[in-house]
């Protein structure tokens, strides 16, 4: 499970910062999408800023879709 939360970051405005447990993250996946994404110019494909993990969770900062849900 994780949950996504609106956030304000200095420089880059509104993004979405997504936390989940470490455990749950698929390290060899995310890195994957990243490949799979760095060079894509595709208004459906979010941009992914950056990882941190501090030993228990992971923040994960991307760009912030609102689909109005």
């Amino acid at each position: 499970q994780c949950r996504v939360y609106q956030v304000h970051k200095e420089g880059s405005g509104v993004i979405a910062a997504k936390v989940m447990k470490e455990e749950d993250f698929e390290y060899g996946e995310w890195q994957t999408g990243i490949k799979l994404t760095k060079n894509v110019q595709n208004p459906f494909v979010l941009k992914y800023f950056n990882t941190n993990m501090n030993g228990e969770y992971t923040l994960t900062q991307m760009e912030y879709a609102n689909l109005g849900v």
